[in-house]
């Protein structure tokens, strides 16, 4: 089911493509609920090196910002994509080797076609997490682009 939301359609909107948020977003909600109520399955145990990261910076900003659920879903898929991108470097200890280079090559890489919407959403949510990773001391120094 996870497979099949990410690949759901993709659309234009003034010559740029990116991901269609309305249908991706309601089918997440959707499936959360179903599998709430137990009808649909729990999603297959996997646990890249970064969720134990991403775990903790969600539950600090669900608890300590009282971000909504969807707020912390999009927060969720752009840092997702950007510690997926890092590999080892995306743990506790590795992001002490984290550098500003790392960083700026990772955004230059984002693809062009994305509208200039959704690269500062996804800036704006690294940049969240990346004062949250100094000011937790995961960071020796504050690496905000």
């Amino acid at each position: 089911m996870d497979e099949f939301i990410s690949r759901l359609p993709h659309f234009c909107q003034g010559g740029y493509v990116r991901p269609a948020p309305n249908i991706a977003g309601a089918a997440r909600k959707i499936l959360r609920y179903l599998r709430g109520l137990g009808v649909a399955p729990s999603p297959a145990p996997s646990s890249p090196v970064f969720f134990p990261l991403l775990d903790k910076w969600l539950s600090f900003l669900r608890k300590h910002r009282g971000l909504s659920e969807g707020t912390l879903d999009g927060y969720s898929y752009h840092v997702g994509h950007f510690l997926e991108e890092l590999g080892p470097v995306a743990t506790y200890a590795g992001l002490h080797s984290l550098d500003p280079a790392r960083i700026r090559s990772y955004l230059a890489s984002l693809p062009v076609e994305w509208s200039r919407c959704f690269r500062m959403k996804r800036l704006s949510a690294i940049r969240i997490f990346l004062r949250f990773a100094h000011d937790f001391g995961y960071l020796p120094r504050d690496l905000t682009p």
